[in-house]
């Protein structure tokens, strides 16, 4: 953004605002801290968009006076602006920026779920930067370089634009904020990156900065498309990515090519059925007057009925055990339900999937695919004893 510096900082940040919140669909709920950065986001949307405020939230960490007194400026500042403010103070005070985060984005969550509406934050172009170095530190891959410009139901307007710039606007328009100390410190990880690490390299190799930058918008860019295609195709991913929920229409074509592998099955032994009925049958059948229909329906059918339910019961077996058909056409939903609707997978695909890698005996994957094992063996010899029964009730002898 170092292109944009000469534009006039109203301009700037306006352009920003706008882009920011023309896809955004909906009121929003201002996270002001009393900061610098936030304060502008706060007097910015309420210059240029206030319809689209539902309420400033402010959260008090209760880490000291200053915090307190933040949380103050915001609540006297947002009233000014005839603005509704939330304010909330932490109940047990954290002792690392995790913890801040973890209790601030719960508190932040409740107040947007609260007025049905997404998040707005102050996060800028050297957040953006900070971000990325730290998980770059901490390994992590395409998904994680994304940062703060991922997909996210969070609105972050002045990620394009720099702490430099904002500071430009806030001088010109006399904005009031406070400085945390906690910015200039070096106790955390994000103060030795943003005061240390960072302006070295940038010493070290000029344009860093600028080209982790470019990598992180690649990452979001590539993210952006791969969650688009999961859209497309119907497949719910949970919040951690560990589980994929694959659509009915998967299902349905594991259950069509499954059809059509077990149809040689049942055809095959029904054939046999019918036509180990005796021929004699069928003609005293017909010369006692029943039509072709009837004899069917009344002596063929009955007859070869118990060689018909064996084949189907032994489809249903080979049914049971498949895998690559599932893998392939429904994926790896592990789903207990009774809906045949819903994505499922079957038991000897999730044994595959839980003996792969190297395990101990003992430990609760090598467990769980035993007891799956066990499982199925229970379930396939109840059926061919249902199978056995029924070819014995219904069996009859021909000379």
């Amino acid at each position: 953004m170092s292109e944009l510096t000469n534009f006039p900082p109203e301009a700037l940040l306006q352009a920003s605002l706008d882009v920011a919140l023309a896809p955004v669909v909906g009121p929003l709920v201002l996270a002001v801290s009393g900061g610098r950065d936030s304060m502008v986001l706060l007097q910015a949307i309420a210059r240029w968009a206030p319809g689209r405020i539902a309420a400033v939230a402010t959260f008090d960490h209760g880490t000291g006076s200053h915090a307190t007194e933040a949380a103050s400026l915001v609540a006297a500042e947002s009233r000014r602006l005839g603005l509704t403010v939330v304010r909330e103070r932490s109940r047990t005070p954290g002792h690392s920026e995790a913890a801040w985060r973890t209790a601030r984005w719960d508190f932040l969550g409740r107040i947007g779920r609260a007025y049905g509406a997404r998040i707005a934050t102050a996060h800028t172009r050297d957040d953006q930067l900070e971000t990325v170095f730290m998980r770059l530190l901490r390994g992590a891959g395409t998904r994680g370089m994304a940062a703060l410009a991922a997909p996210s139901r969070v609105v972050r307007p002045w990620l394009g634009v720099t702490r430099a710039e904002l500071t430009r606007w806030a001088v010109l328009e006399k904005v009031a904020y406070l400085d945390d100390p906690m910015n200039a410190s070096r106790t955390f990880l994000r103060g030795r990156v943003r005061h240390e690490l960072l302006p070295a390299l940038e010493a070290a190799a000029p344009g860093f900065s600028h080209q982790l930058l470019e990598i992180a918008d690649r990452a979001a860019l590539w993210r952006r498309d791969v969650e688009r295609l999961v859209d497309e195709a119907g497949v719910q991913v949970s919040a951690s990515g560990e589980r994929a929920v694959f659509p009915a229409a998967a299902l349905e074509a594991a259950g069509l090519v499954m059809g059509i592998m077990i149809i040689p099955f049942v055809s095959s032994m029904a054939d046999d059925s019918i036509a180990a009925v005796p021929q004699a049958m069928r003609d005293g059948s017909l010369a006692m007057g029943a039509t072709t229909s009837e004899t069917i329906r009344k002596v063929i059918v009955p007859a070869a009925l118990p060689g018909i339910v064996g084949g189907v019961l032994l489809a249903v077996s080979r049914a049971i055990g498949e895998t690559m058909i599932v893998v392939m056409a429904a994926g790896l939903a592990a789903n207990l339900t009774a809906n045949p609707f819903a994505s499922v997978t079957t038991v000897t695909t999730q044994i595959v999937q839980l003996l792969t890698g190297d395990n101990e005996f003992d430990s609760a994957k090598t467990l769980a695919a035993f007891a799956l094992g066990l499982v199925l063996f229970i379930v396939t010899l109840l059926l061919n004893i249902v199978a056995l029964r029924v070819v014995k009730k219904y069996r009859e002898a021909y000379d």
